[in-house]
């Protein structure tokens, strides 16, 4: 209860119906004898909502027909009970003038799990370029921005509202594989450009011989408008990859067989490999935190064009990313591997 509560927000799940049912009532119970009334609760089961009270389901499912399940809101985010996924919550864009009001606008868009991270950077990086201008007035907030970053704005807003975003499952494995038989491998692919970074994690459930590969989470980062090579800006998202593992691994109750990190950075993985002397701190300090908290023998190469993580460097428009992009549907396979692990090798 402590750690899936979000201000007034308890989200849970688990992986039988009877269990749930006992959380129910149980936590229920619990917050009543604090003066606390737990109620809009929303579920995937026909059979969890019929064992609510009827005063105590959501509005959206108190007089429905249960073989339709509409759509709830967590954290704003659109769950999709019938199907059980998530979804981005996209309101209409505002038209914009000031600073001010372009970051307000873009915080419009409430996405915890980076599910839209490529589209969401190309209007951070429109931002940043609203930066260098009159910088030195207290006031710049509040002036009229460039028409020429107006008129990208609006492209951009345009095109969001017309886009259908992918929508990510909020089970990380097929039905028909069970928990007990299942193995879990962290798969996380890194990338950098010169005006982005980002990471982007994969968990990979193996049964009985077959595999599924579902999305989990991505982190991003602009790069600094103070000018930086690449190479020293490809550690930052090996960095950010090894963070998202401990955070990712930290929160999930499903036990991790092993975590594979990808970089299509063949530099940082001979910065990794290799140690040398009176190098710089900056190169040091994160090589360091990188060995401490994974495996050297877990870092892999990957080329750029098999690489999920490239596309929140480049950030592509809303209309190049829909349902089937490879953000979300992605198609590297196990087998792959080996011819990785051969690649690693710096001559």
């Amino acid at each position: 209860m402590r750690d899936n509560f979000y201000s007034d927000n308890l989200v849970d799940s688990f992986e039988i119906e009877n269990e749930t049912v006992d959380f129910a009532k149980a936590v229920t119970k619990t917050l009543e004898a604090g003066g606390f009334r737990l109620t809009a609760f929303a579920s995937s089961s026909h059979q969890i909502l019929e064992t609510i009270p009827q005063q105590d389901r959501s509005p959206q499912v108190l007089d429905i027909n249960l073989s339709a399940l509409p759509v709830e809101y967590q954290l704003d985010m659109k769950w999709e009970l019938a199907t059980d996924i998530y979804g981005i919550r996209v309101r209409s864009m505002t038209n914009v003038k000031t600073k001010r009001e372009f970051i307000s606008a873009i915080s419009l868009i409430f996405d915890p799990l980076g599910i839209c991270l490529p589209v969401i950077t190309a209007a951070k990086l429109l931002f940043q370029e609203t930066q260098m201008f009159d910088h030195s007035s207290s006031r710049c907030w509040d002036k009229p921005l460039p028409v020429d970053i107006l008129a990208k704005w609006k492209t951009w807003a345009t095109s969001l509202e017309n886009t259908s975003f992918p929508c990510v499952n909020r089970c990380f494995r097929p039905v028909d594989f069970p928990l007990e038989a299942s193995i879990f491998r962290l798969v996380i692919f890194a990338d950098a450009s010169s005006v982005a970074f980002g990471a982007v994690a994969y968990l990979r459930a193996e049964c009985n011989g077959s595999a599924s590969l579902s999305f989990v989470m991505a982190k991003g980062r602009i790069a600094s408008l103070k000018p930086i090579t690449v190479p020293r800006l490809e550690l930052d998202p090996a960095v950010l990859v090894v963070r998202l593992s401990l955070l990712i691994r930290q929160e999930l109750r499903i036990p991790i067989y092993a975590v594979d990190y990808y970089t299509d950075s063949q530099i940082v993985l001979h910065q990794l490999r290799y140690h040398k002397p009176n190098r710089p701190s900056f190169v040091c300090k994160r090589r360091d935190e990188i060995l401490f908290h994974s495996e050297l023998d877990r870092w892999y190469f990957v080329r750029s064009e098999d690489n999920p993580a490239d596309d929140c460097t480049r950030a592509p428009p809303p209309k190049d990313f829909g349902p089937n992009c490879r953000w979300i549907i992605n198609k590297f396979q196990y087998h792959s591997y080996p011819i990785l692990r051969r690649q690693n090798t710096i001559k």
